[in-house]
């Protein structure tokens, strides 16, 4: 499949602009919850550009699975921010927290330096391990790759119907 690069036709085509802002909802959502991309020592300003770049790089793709003009709700947005927090996993941080409220060491706190907060520190332990987990597997690429092929799967503007896939199950 060959694809062109984003230009500044696609974003004024019909549905262009839409299009870009679904998908920059989906790329922030993966960027505000990915162990890689969220933590405090990574600037806001390179967030943002990250989250610009991905979504220019991605935006032909994401044209190609689009029919029409994506519409702008408030559920189609939520939807695609959760699309992007799904595909983050970034739950290692609260399962570490769990597990120092389950174990008894929530009293057990370390001054996070980045935040200046204090914080459990299995907390602090599992977000460390998952990040290093992430990058020594190829983790973040996965995840990169997972962003564009959930717009295959999912095409921006389509809110999943996930009643029908409760009855799957």
């Amino acid at each position: 499949m060959s694809v062109a690069p984003a230009t500044l036709s696609d974003l004024l085509s019909p549905g262009g602009a839409s299009s870009f802002v679904l998908l920059a909802t989906r790329v922030g959502g993966l960027i505000l919850i990915a162990p890689v991309f969220s933590s405090k020592s990574v600037p806001k300003r390179l967030r943002t550009a990250l989250l610009l770049v991905f979504a220019t790089v991605l935006l032909p793709v994401a044209r190609l699975h689009v029919t029409g003009a994506p519409a702008l709700t408030p559920t189609v947005m939520l939807s695609e921010t959760l699309i992007g927090f799904a595909l983050g996993i970034g739950a290692a941080s609260a399962a570490g927290d769990l597990m120092s409220v389950q174990m008894g060491l929530a009293g057990a706190s370390v001054l996070d330096p980045m935040t200046n907060i204090q914080v459990p520190v299995l907390g602090q332990f599992m977000t460390a391990f998952a990040t290093l987990l992430l990058f020594s597997s190829g983790g973040h690429l996965v995840m990169i790759d997972g962003l564009g092929t959930s717009l295959e799967v999912l095409p921006l503007g389509v809110v999943p119907d996930v009643s029908a896939g409760i009855l799957i199950m």
